[in-house]
């Protein structure tokens, strides 16, 4: 077995493999519909938009060019909920054969990328894991070198419509360049005491031009895009399931946030390609769900569990549902 580490576009051959490898892996989508995911030709891409430099994907491969597993991960400044600043290494897209070699490519890919993300300087290592997922990190790690990972904390992600959706064009939310919202993010991030995962490079996984926007109080932010440069949701059917994703999403209180994911909407509203707004919260963040939901009475809710090592438990967590 060979351990690959990806942080450009695969060569033909290889970039074939991993293809064949990701169409083995379908999820369930209600009754009698299905998705997969599909990582393209450079299938480090989704990794490098989050880590730039500090991104990549491990491959695992047989000696006769099979694909055995992938595993993602991207070093990235994490604030704590104290307002200090970490490195912390995200890992994910954790996908291995279902014969008696997972066992095998697991511990090899996992040794080999949380070596490299201690070189690179993490201090601590997460991950997010869907909830319903038959195996969690728990069950695999704290063994073999790999350090034991605990559930941090939760995370809703939530599913907004726009079928039916009546924009109010005097909505007060303003356009800025995505690069200016990591401050506001950072500085929302620190006044709900919250871990907030800053850096990413949406222009890189993004299809549509990434916008960045700012209610005019300064008291909500985020930036509307998509991930379909580097990560696309293709149904059972053929059919790309297209949706935007609202990242960096930081507020102050529960109007603020809603006044915000408004004028997301309102400049989703005319584009035929979006069916649907992606944003994730803190589950702790009833209000802010209760009042989207009353909103959007269409909106779908799914959760999620944060899980990783050299992290206490038990904080919010601000993440961009484009990375997960």
């Amino acid at each position: 077995m060979n351990i690959h580490r990806l942080q450009e576009p695969a060569g033909p051959g290889l970039a074939e493999a991993l293809d064949r490898f990701e169409r083995q892996f379908v999820y369930p989508l209600g009754p009698g519909r299905s998705f997969r995911i599909s990582h393209g030709r450079d299938y480090s891409r989704f990794f490098r938009a989050i880590g730039g430099e500090d991104g990549a994907t491990f491959v695992a491969e047989s000696d006769d060019g099979e694909v055995l597993g992938t595993l993602g991960i991207a070093l990235r400044p994490l604030q704590h909920p104290d307002g200090s600043c970490g490195r912390a290494a995200y890992v994910g897209d954790l996908k291995t054969v279902p014969d008696l070699r997972r066992a095998r490519a697991l511990v090899g890919l996992a040794a080999r990328a949380f070596a490299w993300g201690r070189g690179g300087g993490a201090q601590a290592v997460y991950g997010i894991v869907m909830d319903g997922t038959p195996r969690t990190p728990a069950t695999y790690t704290g063994r073999f070198g790999l350090p034991a990972f605990q559930p941090l904390g939760a995370l809703l992600v939530l599913r907004i419509p726009l079928e039916g959706f009546q924009p109010d064009h005097r909505d007060g939310v303003a356009e800025v360049e995505p690069a200016a919202i990591g401050d506001s993010f950072a500085r929302l991030g620190r006044s709900a005491r919250a871990f907030a995962t800053l850096g990413g490079q949406p222009l890189l996984r993004s299809m549509r031009p990434a916008i960045g926007l700012a209610t005019a109080n300064g008291r909500a932010c985020g930036v509307l895009e998509d991930t379909r440069a580097a990560k696309r949701l293709v149904e059972n059917g053929g059919d790309e399931m297209r949706s935007a994703h609202l990242g960096s999403f930081g507020w102050r209180a529960t109007e603020d946030a809603c006044e915000l994911v408004r004028g997301v909407l309102r400049r989703l509203a005319d584009d035929p390609a979006a069916r649907s707004l992606f944003v994730s919260v803190p589950r702790a963040a009833g209000e802010v769900v209760a009042a989207l939901r009353r909103e959007h009475p269409g909106m779908v809710e799914a959760s999620a569990t944060i899980y990783g090592a050299g992290l206490p438990a038990g904080a919010r967590w601000h993440v961009s549902s484009s990375e997960i």
